[in-house]
């Protein structure tokens, strides 16, 4: 399921209007052992099933729950989402103040994070909250309290400019096009590792 900014008329962030303490990032959350857990690829998109839709419901809800985040393009594939969202500075809120920074030092460095005791209000807070919410839901319809629904952590990468973002969002519009070719399609992680073995 892919995000249209367009129909649910969500204002999407602009790089030059903006004081960002966090972003705009590309971020990535994959499921535990990248289980195709969210739904079935299909003449070039990704049909939800219950699940994915909980996770997108979710990540839409990063915004009505949190008025600082602001969400842009992002996509629920079988086994991970992929999203770009940035988190404006909050001046009258004091934990902002000498927060811990958990991103990328330098151009086109992808950091991988550890959400785990992540400032208040933080990139890696808002992202912790929605894996959790997804899991929390996620357990509830399964029936099974406390499975790991994702990997412990997220990568994320900071976009430093326009062409940057425009890239992104044109690579989430693209993901479930190119799931044949995706690094985190477990088919072709398996053809990798046979091939790997037939060599020697």
């Amino acid at each position: 399921m892919t995000f249209d900014r367009f129909r649910h008329r969500r204002r999407t962030m602009r790089l030059d209007d903006r004081d960002y303490a966090y972003g705009p990032y590309f971020v990535t959350v994959v499921s535990r052992q990248r289980e195709c857990l969210f739904g079935e690829p299909s003449e070039g998109t990704v049909v939800p099933n219950a699940y994915g839709l909980i996770a997108s419901e979710e990540w839409l809800r990063m915004r009505e729950l949190r008025a600082y985040v602001h969400l842009d393009a992002f996509v629920v594939m079988p086994n991970h989402v992929h999203g770009i969202l940035a988190i404006e500075k909050r001046n009258h809120d004091s934990a902002q103040v000498g927060a811990r920074r958990v991103s990328p030092q330098h151009e086109n460095e992808e950091a991988y994070v550890h959400p785990h005791g992540a400032e208040s209000g933080s990139l890696g807070a808002v992202i912790g909250a929605f894996k959790s919410a997804v899991s929390r839901r996620v357990n509830a319809v399964r029936g099974t309290a406390g499975w790991t629904v994702w990997q412990r952590n997220y990568h994320e990468r900071i976009l430093r400019n326009q062409s940057e973002l425009n890239r992104c969002r044109q690579y989430i519009r693209d993901n479930p096009l190119n799931w044949v070719r995706d690094p985190e399609n477990p088919l072709l992680c398996d053809d990798r590792t046979r091939g790997r073995g037939s060599n020697g």
